[in-house]
């Protein structure tokens, strides 16, 4: 029983709770797509879907990450160069259906779902775009048009946002000197609310 006593009162301690928070930045998954982002209804749209799935899948597989089975927290951000880049809610629209479930049969299709089963189970969802004409001008863009992606489970971002208001609330001035590792970065945590990203 003492043990059991000791352990909880470790895992609600600062260190405990930055252990926590390294294992929900784990579970989170990261994944870049090459290639201008694409809408629906385009050329070649479903040689394109599958080719990117099966990147995807095996991404993934690198990591050892399944699909996501609960509520979802996805973060989409779109890198577009062409000089009239589709509207931004169909570009969401057709990388959710991507990140679905699988579109092939055959080879490379151990799993079929990607990052989820439905994109009912994004219930948080953060979109952003960059194009050249609304960049800063003092930064040259010199990638290729590409998608940066994260999802994770809703529940740690909920946790996450928890942890934030708890420690925006101490009145002590930041994360040293309330006991927590110099690793501990608050800039990542705090610089989104919709989908905490970490440093």
């Amino acid at each position: 029983m003492q043990e059991l006593l000791v352990t909880e009162q470790f895992w609600d301690s600062w260190p405990g709770r930055q252990v926590r928070w390294r294992q929900r930045w784990l579970r989170t998954r990261r994944l870049r797509l090459a290639g201008e982002p694409r809408q629906k209804k385009s050329r070649g749209e479903l040689q394109h879907v599958v080719a990117t799935q099966r990147s995807l899948l095996e991404e993934l597989k690198l990591f050892h990450h399944n699909a996501l089975t609960g509520p979802v927290a996805l973060d989409l951000n779109f890198h577009v160069t062409a000089d009239q880049p589709p509207a931004l809610y169909n570009l969401a629209k057709y990388r959710l259906d991507v990140l679905g479930p699988t579109h092939f049969e055959g080879r490379g299709r151990e799993r079929r779902h990607v990052l989820y089963r439905d994109d009912r189970q994004v219930k948080l969802l953060y979109v952003h775009l960059s194009h050249p004409s609304i960049s800063d001008a003092t930064v040259k863009t010199v990638d290729d048009g590409h998608t940066w992606l994260a999802a994770r489970p809703l529940r740690d971002v909920v946790e996450d946002i928890r942890l934030v208001d708890e420690l925006e609330a101490c009145p002590f001035t930041g994360p040293v000197e309330l006991g927590l590792c110099a690793g501990f970065d608050l800039g990542g945590p705090c610089r989104r609310v919709g989908l905490i990203l970490g440093p």
